[in-house]
């Protein structure tokens, strides 16, 4: 039922607590302002520009960093590195599956590909799980046929399908448990327009929730709203910033217990970077 979130320029991980209503954020992992790769409790560890974070059913988090790192913080904020590659270059997006938290996600910019990180035990297997490394574009097919133009954030449904926000190519992407690689949302042109599938358009999505429902939510930052994609594909606006909600073009988003939603932001029109909640309420619950 809590909400993390990093607080990008300090490279700290920040919590916003059900017992607390989600009102007052405090820090749970991570030294503000100091950055590095030190695992510990608590303010005794350091992060090194932190992307995307996601959840397993223990609220143990698993944090994409940009150390070439994946990084774990326990639910008492123990931070430990769990897996290091020289290929996870410009790490964003990460995923756990589902049914096996075992098996884990993770996107790199600059390789423009998504892997795939087969715990067992303490040993760790790397492999590449779709798109060309090195090279971006705009391609469906299996695996390594597949392109991408800087995948974000990532999220799995209850049947191991893996969907990817894919930024510059202003599409959703979904990746079967087998690797083949198709446009589940969005047609490529960077607009704004509601639709069934790729007849509808978004403009440099980047952060996904999915619901228990299997709904997906977009922070769709260059239209600076929240979006919402059905599991049968169908994409509406849910919530849309303004000018007097000093466009703050959300990076990531994220649903309390209650409804309400929550993005994270890099810049607003004033060059401040923070959290902003919305009041909008969605029937049905899922987690944070």
């Amino acid at each position: 039922g809590d909400i993390f979130f990093f607080f990008y320029k300090a490279s700290c991980l920040l919590k916003l607590s059900l017992n607390d209503n989600y009102k007052t954020p405090c820090l749970f992992a991570g030294t503000c302002y100091k950055t590095g790769n030190t695992d510990g409790v608590g303010t005794a560890a350091t992060f090194t520009t932190p992307r995307f974070i996601c959840i397993d059913n223990s609220n143990n988090l698993f944090i994409a960093e940009n150390t070439l790192s994946i990084r774990n913080v326990t639910n008492n904020g123990n931070v430990i590195t769990l897996f290091k590659d020289s290929s996870l270059v410009s790490l964003s997006g990460v995923a756990l599956l589902k049914s096996n938290n075992a098996i884990i996600y993770a996107a790199s910019l600059t390789n423009q590909v998504i892997y795939k990180i087969v715990r067992n035990g303490t040993n760790y297997m790397l492999s590449l799980f779709a798109g060309t490394k090195g090279v971006k574009g705009y391609v469906d097919g299996p695996g390594s046929v597949a392109k991408f133009n800087l995948p974000q954030d990532m999220v799995t449904d209850k049947e191991g399908n893996l969907f990817v926000a894919d930024a510059t190519n202003n599409v959703i992407r979904k990746i079967t448990p087998t690797g083949i690689v198709s446009t589940f949302a969005g047609n490529g042109s960077p607009v704004f327009s509601d639709g069934q599938g790729i007849n509808a358009s978004f403009h440099t999505p980047l952060g996904l929730f999915i619901d228990e429902e299997e709904n997906i939510f977009v922070a769709d930052n260059g239209n600076n709203a929240i979006r919402k994609i059905s599991k049968t594909g169908l994409v509406s606006t849910i919530y849309t910033f303004t000018e007097k909600t000093d466009n703050p073009k959300p990076n990531d988003v994220v649903r309390d217990i209650h409804g309400n939603f929550y993005v994270t932001y890099m810049f607003d029109n004033n060059g401040n970077t923070g959290i902003k909640k919305s009041m909008y309420h969605f029937r049905g619950t899922g987690t944070s």
